[in-house]
Order: structure tokens, then C-alpha cells, then sequence
């Protein structure tokens, strides 16, 4: 089973409030291990129970669940499970055609360029690219890598196949010691998870903290 969490904030377009994501992130941890772990101990205690990886990924330093944070302007969340995983958030949003070279392998370049209106970026282009993006930094996340590992060392076959609201699809990648799922949360946000073995389900739940 892998748990997230997750929280909506207030901000005004591709606005980024780091301090508060960072806050939010933390209290969306704090209150998944104790739903759902029923760890008893201050938020404070829980906070001094994490170290960063060799690369920087955060984990306990006790016996407890994995867990990974992400954020974009507007959506923090924290998913959390028994064996390791990595969780990537984005919101669609216009983005650089230079990043698509580093960003997609040959195979989904293809896939992408044949989709592309002819007039230029559109809604579905934007919202294909970071279907693609939070994909591959889900991964990355899982792998604890971070820089040493490069976007292209995954690749997808998204199909034709819709994204629901709230309901996590699996999706089809060259990585079969892998499992990634995908949803949208309202018409803007992408939402990507990967982890090893295929989850009994994914459980979504949505909280509201005070700024």
C-alpha cells in the first residue's frame, strides 16, 4: 500500500513560497506516520529522526516507512510506504522546447513531435511533456540518485489512455524492476509515483493546514 497526502495552497500563477512548501511538506509527513503508522511523538521528534542519503535523499534514521516529498507552485504532498519509492508534482504550465532534448529519449521525442499541433505549444502538449517529466524525476526520487542520474535513463509509453481525477493508472516503462502510476489532481496538476513492486493501492487523502 503506498499512502499520500496532500495539500493545496494559495499562490498566484507559477508562484513558488519555498518556507511554506517546506512547512506544509513536514506537517504532511508528520501527520501520515501518525495516521497511518501511529508513531507518538511531536512533530519535532519526528523532524529530528531524518538525515539525508549519500545523494541528499531524506529518510529515517529509525525503523520506519520510506517516504518521499515533492512541490510545485500551488500542491505539496508526501507519499509514504514500506519499500522505497519516489513521488514527483508539477502543474502544467508553458515550458522551453531547449528541454526536451535532455528531457525525452529519441523513442518519446517521436511520440511527442506527432502529437504536437502545428500552431505551436497547446494545453495537450504541456500537459503530455509533464506527464513525461514527473515520470522520470518519480524515478530519479526512488533512486536517491538525484544529478547522477539523467531524465533519459527512463522511458515511457503513455499510450492513448486518459488520467482520471484522483485515480492513479500504471503506466508502461523500459524499466520493468519499476512500477510507476500517474493521476491528475483538478485540470492542472500531474502527479507521478514510482516504486518496486506493484502496491495493493495507492490511497490518496487531501488535508488543509493553516498558512
Amino acid at each position: 500500500m503506498i499512502y499520500i497526502y496532500a495539500s493545496f495552497y494559495e499562490c498566484q500563477g507559477t508562484e513558488h513560497k519555498p518556507d511554506l512548501e517546506h512547512r506544509l511538506g513536514r506537517k504532511l509527513l508528520f501527520s501520515l506516520v501518525r495516521d497511518v503508522y501511529g508513531w507518538k511523538m511531536s512533530e519535532d521528534q519526528m523532524r529530528d529522526k531524518i538525515i539525508k542519503g549519500p545523494h541528499g535523499k531524506p529518510l529515517f534514521n529509525c525503523a520506519g516507512p520510506c517516504f518521499s516529498i515533492s512541490h510545485c507552485p500551488g500542491l505539496v504532498l508526501c507519499a509514504a510506504a514500506d519499500n522505497p519509492l519516489g513521488t514527483d508534482a508539477e502543474k502544467i504550465r508553458p515550458f522551453r522546447d531547449s528541454i526536451l532534448k535532455r528531457t525525452l529519449t529519441e523513442a518519446e521525442r517521436a511520440v511527442f513531435e506527432e502529437k504536437r499541433q502545428a500552431a505551436g505549444q497547446s494545453a495537450a502538449d504541456r500537459e503530455l511533456f509533464f506527464r513525461f517529466w514527473t515520470l522520470k524525476e518519480s524515478g530519479i526520487k526512488h533512486s536517491g540518485l538525484g544529478l547522477g542520474e539523467p531524465l533519459t535513463a527512463y522511458e515511457f509509453n503513455l499510450g492513448r489512455g486518459a488520467l482520471y481525477d484522483s485515480i492513479f493508472r500504471k503506466i508502461d516503462s523500459k524499466r520493468p524492476e519499476l512500477c510507476f502510476y500517474q493521476t491528475k489532481l483538478r485540470p492542472d496538476y500531474i502527479i507521478s509515483l514510482c516504486c518496486e513492486e506493484n502496491p495493493q493501492a495507492v490511497c490518496l487523502t487531501m488535508k488543509t493546514f493553516p498558512e
